[in-house]
């Protein structure tokens, strides 16, 4: 039997919900852990996501969770941001006061949880965002070219090299 293919998204606003309804329509988790603050706005996320899966050809289970269980996924997107904060100026360094603070209040959280698997962040800025997450759990994070880090995600969650297309952006 194949290993379960667990992915995580941490933060459910705008982008957070986008890559979560993404992976679950292109099929590439057989589970979803979607974690978020709100746990309104979380909860009301994962019962969408259900809906939309009942009419996939695939089988995703999606469900709520807090950062203890982030231990079990191959893949965790970091989407956390705070939108507002960008009206007015389009400077996304702005989001660095919101973004390395929530990052610092749970980049432990998910060390403790036993997480050993590929870490995407998309949090702004990515950058300065990704060094923190470095160094406050000494995850190993790689810098690839993009081909290998398409190789290594697909890797990652048991597909095979040409079974999924990764869009990149920027």
């Amino acid at each position: 039997m194949a290993k379960k293919r667990v992915l995580g998204v941490v933060g459910m606003g705008h982008v957070g919900a986008h890559v979560a309804y993404a992976l679950a329509i292109q099929g590439i988790a057989d589970e979803l852990v979607l974690v978020d603050q709100n746990e309104q706005k979380l909860a009301s996320e994962v019962q969408d996501l259900r809906d939309a899966v009942a009419y996939m050809p695939h089988r995703v289970t999606v469900r709520g969770g807090d950062f203890s269980d982030l231990g079990v996924c191959d893949v965790i997107v970091n989407s956390v941001g705070k939108i507002d904060l960008l009206r007015g100026t389009h400077d996304r360094v702005t989001e660095m006061d919101f973004t390395i603070p929530a990052v610092r209040g749970y980049a432990e959280k998910i060390k403790a949880s036993g997480f050993d698997g590929v870490l995407i962040n998309i949090t702004n800025p990515c950058d300065i965002v990704t060094r923190g997450f470095l160094q406050i759990c000494g995850l190993n994070i790689g810098f690839f070219d993009f081909c290998r880090f398409a190789f290594r995600f697909k890797q990652q969650v048991h597909l095979r090299y040409l079974a999924a297309h990764i869009p990149h952006i920027g």
